[in-house]
């Protein structure tokens, strides 16, 4: 959006003097008066929001055989928007994970939105959605902020855990436990 001012519109008085020197004046109802006007509007009715900021964490993901066991998840990149200055209207956000990343695991019979490490920082997990007012003004990868290293130890307990109480286990003991009551 572009505003222009015509100084030579309406209110501008030319006059000449006597050896024909020319000044320029601003007589009342003037193009200029109206647009300071109308600047001076602009700077009360907008703002210049800081939308997202790389270091606002907006979630935390649980790390699966990680050297930590949480990732903290950021925008990816800094966005400022110019929105109509709404009395107490707060910017929300909504972080949307990457499914074919980010999946569901139970750690001490509660479910997490989990991810396997290693991870890199800036690994994208997903867009957080942010909206002022109602209105979507802004969507921005959510990605890790820090490195987080594999832990081997970890991992092969994960894979015997897994091994001990999964599905093929649990089929193996039924039929050991059938076969000794016959």
């Amino acid at each position: 959006t572009y505003i222009f001012v015509v100084m030579c519109a309406s209110g501008l008085v030319v006059t000449r003097d006597a050896e024909n020197r020319v000044t320029y004046s601003l007589g009342a109802g003037n193009a200029y008066a109206d647009m300071n006007k109308l600047l001076n509007w602009t700077r009360e009715s907008f703002v210049l929001l800081p939308i997202a900021t790389t270091d606002n964490v907006v979630g935390e993901l649980r790390v699966n055989s990680g050297e930590s066991d949480h990732a903290m998840i950021v925008p990816s990149k800094n966005v400022e928007k110019l929105v109509i200055n709404v009395e107490g209207v707060k910017l929300e956000y909504k972080l949307l994970l990457d499914e074919s990343i980010v999946y569901k695991k139970v750690f001490n019979g509660k479910e997490y939105d989990t991810i396997d490490a290693p991870l890199t920082a800036g690994t994208r997990v997903g867009t957080v959605v942010y909206s002022y007012n109602g209105n979507e003004v802004a969507r921005v990868d959510a990605v890790v902020r820090d490195n987080i290293d594999g832990d081997g130890l970890k991992s092969a307990m994960d894979s015997v855990g897994g091994f001990l109480f999964g599905d093929v286990m649990i089929t193996v003991l039924y039929v050991v436990g059938g076969l000794v009551v016959l």
